[in-house]
Formats: structure tokens, sequence, C-alpha cells
């Protein structure tokens, strides 16, 4: 077959696959051809092909104008110094601008036999769904599996499969992490440095999503400062298939290929799993925040048609606008630049691939045609490449700007400048609580760490505005500790299948703390001020201590001064025995500690 057929048609454009088309066999064979005229180099191969395989059909000239208008600018306090020329090269060369990669034949040939977990059994239709769809939109290349003997340099990563939430569909993960066996040295995560590591930037660039939320609220402190009766609107939107438009150099996509039935498959695009594909992708989704935050002129932006599509609500009535929640300026939080120009500032937050839009009602839309525009013009706008779903894809696009919004999982109001733990997660939590119950009782095995784990990092996402979610599972967190600390090296099945029973007070604790968890979207207990979650200068100095019989404070500038007796904590069900001193312990009563009143 090699030396006749027509290589040709697979450098021809790809029509938009059909909702139901079965992967193109012809296509995988026709493509082992041409990797064996290209003597299984791989890379040639990639080259060869171009279309959406490589960037060569982008406008990288344009590109690179708009980095050189912004290039000088000087990023806000906390916001990172973006890398604009790294970002275009590995943007129109392919990421990671560098990497050395090597493991043994025996390694490459185990983890071809290796056996598939139950899970991925179980998915095993799902996964050929996600391949056939894939494969369909160029985002991988599929091989007649038998060909990882002759592609010199493949490693073979694992496929796992992974849930969100409550969603029943899977995810897809490509695992190149875990170790078969003792002895295996393909796991191509442990070859990838950390991220920012010294003198390794082009292998997996520095990361600063970890301050996207904190960066979002000051912007919106700041935003309420400038415009103290003004209606502030979001609105949230992510990168379509994020990881997928970053492409893999060429010469490097082999380190994550994997098997899977008769194929191989070898991935274009970075994939979802390697420890360098949230770095490699957020060099361009930082260069989309750069390009918003400082393009000189944002009138002179094209209109872009989802952000002419947007929806404004009603502006609030005079009296509403009264009652809008204030902020207080300072040395740290003056207010935005330019409030009162046509062209004021502008901030976009990125958490890899999720972004939100915030501004006043009068600059809004222009706000949210920046944020379009930009990312158009670091992913490709929908012309340059029409048979994949656009970077902002419009069916998945939110079309109403509001003063609420959910934003990496939190619902975020800015009329009263808070930030709420959102109902379902409290719902989640004590479902899950109502289900430790169940595993706890009497006749139940116990519950296992992974289930443990499940609620204590549910609690761990709520921890910024519910802090009291911390407290109560201090003592379980110590006890998940205490056990995972004496589990066996290989851990993995000990995680899911050993069986924990927890103590009466753990209990209690968690029972205090499901009883907690109202419905009331505005309870105190599950929401937090804005104000109190980002930096600013003191305006009063407070003085408190916890006693041998209560707690207080008091302020000579307020002034104020308040005391909570021994009595009254007792009245607020919190327990204290009498005594809150440790020196005093008895061994025969179950007594409090004064450490409790400190953390309060």
């Amino acid at each position: 077959q090699a030396t006749k057929l027509n290589i040709l048609p697979l450098c021809k454009p790809r029509p938009a696959p059909a909702p139901d088309e079965p992967t193109d066999l012809a296509r995988v064979q026709l493509m082992a051809v041409a990797l064996l005229r290209f003597n299984f180099n791989y890379a040639d191969l990639i080259r060869w092909l171009q279309g959406p395989y490589t960037a060569a059909h982008r406008n990288w000239s344009t590109l690179q104008s708009h980095f050189d208008a912004v290039s000088s600018a000087t990023p806000p306090p906390g916001w990172p110094n973006v890398n604009l020329s790294r970002t275009l090269k590995m943007l129109s060369e392919g990421a990671p601008l560098a990497g050395h990669f090597s493991c043994s034949w025996h390694s490459v040939t185990q983890r071809n036999l290796h056996p598939l977990s139950e899970p991925l059994k179980a998915e095993a239709s799902s996964v050929d769904e996600r391949l056939r769809k894939e494969e369909k939109l160029s985002y991988h290349i599929l091989l007649p599996r038998f060909l990882f003997r002759f592609i010199y340099g493949i490693h073979l990563c694992l496929f796992r499969v992974a849930f969100k939430n409550n969603d029943t569909k899977p995810r897809l993960c490509v695992d190149p992490s875990t170790p078969i066996s003792p002895t295996d040295d393909g796991n191509t995560n442990s070859q990838i440095p950390d991220p920012g590591a010294d003198n390794r930037v082009l292998e997996n660039p520095p990361i600063f999503y970890g301050t996207a939320l904190k960066r979002y609220l000051i912007w919106l402190w700041n935003l309420r400062i400038s415009y103290p009766q003004e209606e502030i609107l979001q609105l949230a939107d992510d990168v379509s298939a994020a990881f997928h438009r970053i492409l893999y150099h060429p010469a490097l996509a082999i380190v994550f290929a994997a098997v899977w039935k008769t194929f191989l498959i070898i991935p274009v695009g970075t994939i979802f799993g390697a420890k360098n594909s949230p770095s490699i992708y957020m060099e361009a989704g930082e260069a989309r925040s750069f390009l918003v935050q400082h393009w000189p002129d944002p009138t002179s932006v094209p209109p872009q048609d989802l952000a002419q599509d947007v929806e404004l609500p009603q502006a609030p009535s005079a009296s509403s606008r009264q009652v809008l929640s204030p902020a207080i300026a300072d040395r740290q939080n003056p207010g935005i630049l330019h409030p009162d120009s046509a062209c004021p500032e502008f901030r976009l937050p990125s958490f890899v691939d999720d972004s939100c839009t915030a501004h006043i009602i009068r600059f809004i839309r222009l706000a949210i045609n920046m944020s379009v525009w930009a990312a158009r013009l670091i992913f490709g706008f929908p012309h340059e490449d029409p048979t994949r779903p656009p970077c902002i894809n419009p069916d998945k696009w939110i079309r109403l700007a509001h003063h609420l919004v959910i934003f990496l999982g939190l619902l975020i109001d800015t009329r009263n400048m808070v930030v709420i733990w959102p109902l379902d997660k409290r719902k989640k939590l004590k479902t899950l609580l109502l289900d430790l119950f169940v595993q706890q009782s009497p006749k139940s095995p116990g519950s296992t760490p992974k289930f443990i784990a499940r609620i204590l990092g549910l609690i761990r996402h709520g921890a910024i505005v519910a802090p009291v979610g911390v407290f109560h599972t201090l003592r379980l967190q110590f006890l998940l500790n205490d056990a995972a600390s004496k589990a066996p090296s290989q851990s993995r099945r000990w995680w899911s299948g050993r069986r924990l029973r927890l103590p009466r007070p753990i209990l209690q604790e968690l029972l205090r703390l499901a009883l907690s968890i109202s419905q009331d979207i505005h309870d105190p207990r599950w929401m937090r001020p804005i104000g109190l979650l980002v930096p600013r200068d003191p305006t009063h100095v407070l003085k408190s201590d916890a006693s041998l019989d209560g707690m207080g404070a008091w302020s000579s500038e307020l002034p104020h001064m308040w005391r909570l007796s021994i009595h009254d904590l007792e009245s607020s069900n919190l327990p204290t025995r009498g005594r809150h001193n440790p020196q005093y312990l008895d061994a025969n009563v179950s007594s409090g500690h004064i450490n409790v009143l400190e953390f309060f």
C-alpha cells in the first residue's frame, strides 16, 4: 500500500464532522502509510500535513504587531508580567519549547500490555465516542496500534476516566504519572520540572492562576470604590477545548501518546493530564488578559458578534442604588484608572480556561467585546479554523450579564459585595454527611478514606467564605492524615477499600456542621463580604483575648468593647464544661480547650 496509495488527501481540508459519523478507518490506514513514507519520523509527518495539525495557517505577524503595541506596559500590582515573545513562539512553533524525555523499551511494551482498569472497562463506549469525536476535529491522530513499535522515542500513557460533580458522563483523562511497576520509567510527568523551575521555564512556564479569584475580588472592590452608586455587571466565559488549542511541538507529542483497542493515539494539542499542560495553556491565557488590560484604545476594537448579543438587565432604580454595598478606598485600593473617561481601566482574570468580565452597565459591553476579541486573537478567529468549534463557543455563551454570577464555583454578588457558597454545593455537602452517618452506623463497616477526602475537599472549596466548615472538620482531617501516614506505599487499593470508624466527638462535630447547612442563600455562615477577602489597610485596632472564663475585645479608637462569658458560650452550644485552660484538665471530664476561643 505504501508504494501505491496517494497520501495527498490527508492534506485536504476536512469537512465538519457529522454527529454520528464513524471513525474513518481508511484515513487511519492512510495515515499509517504516510508515516512509513516518512521513515516513521512522526515530527516530519506532522510538518508535512500542516493544516489543523500545525499552526502554519495562522497569521502570526498580526498577533506580533498587537503584542508589540502592549509590550512596554507594566501590569498592575499582583498581576503577572507576561512573556509575550515566549507566548508567540509557543503558539507558532508548538509546546513545550524544550524537553528531554527517555524511557526503556521494556516500559513501553509493558504499558502496551497493561490491563484496563475496571472503571475504564465500564465506560469503554464513552471512550470510543470521545476518541471518535476528537479525531474528527483533528485534536489527535489515530494510527494502527502495532505502529508504536516503530516510532523512536515514543512513551505510552494510560487512560483514566473521571466524573465531575453529579455528571454521569465521564471525562477521559490521560495519565502520564502513574507507574505500573517498580521498574517502570515510562511515566512522562516525572521527567517534567515543576512550573517556573529555574532555567527550565521553556519546559514548564510559571503559573499565576492561583491568585485569579483574589485578583478578581480586588477588581470588584476597586470598581465599587470608583462607582459607588452604579450597577456592576459580570459575565463569565470559558475557552472551549482549551488545552487542545495549544499544539504540541511535533517532536514531543509522541511522549504523550496512548493506546486504545486497535489504535495508537498521538495528541495534536496538549492533553488533560500532563504536568505542564496548565502552565503551557496559561502562557496564552495570561497573554489574553494582558491584551485586555493594556490595549491602548478599546473603542477601536472591531465589534464582536458575541458581545453584541449580550443582554443587559434594566438599570436599578434610584432607591436601589442608594443601598448598594459600599467599598472603602485606602492606599492599597484607590479605585480604577480613568473611571470618568470613555475608556476606563479593564481587567480580566483567568483561572486556566475560565474568565470573568466585570464593569458598570455603561462599559460592560465594551469590556466583553475586548475579552472576546483578545481570545480570538490568541486562539484563532472562527473563520481561521471553520471545522472546529470556535474558541468561545456560541452554544455555551451566557448572553445575560448580571450582578449575580457563578465564577470558580462561587456565587459573587456585586450589589451586596459578598461571595456566597452556592446552594448546590451546600446540598451536596449535606448529602455526603448524611451518607457518612449511615456508613458510621453500628451495622455498617465504616467509611473509606476516599469518601472522607471527598467531604474534606468540598469543605475546603467553601472555606474561603465559610471557615466554620474547617473548624468543624479539623479533627476529621487529623484522623485521615494519621491513617494515610500509616497506609502501605501502594495505597490506591487502601484508599478505596480501607474502612475507618470515626470517634463519637468527630461525629458530633459533623452533625453540628450538617445542622448549620441551610438553603437560605444569604445565610451569613455560608457567605463572606468581599471587603474581608481583599487586602486592605487597617481602619481600627481591636485588642482581644480568651481567658479562663470567657473572651472579649476592645478598641479605644471606635470606641467599642464586648465580652462573652462562659455562660454566654454555653448558651451558644459551645462545649465548655466550666473550664477552658488545659492546665486544669481532669482525666474524667471531657473539657474544652482555650485554643477553641483563640480560634474564634
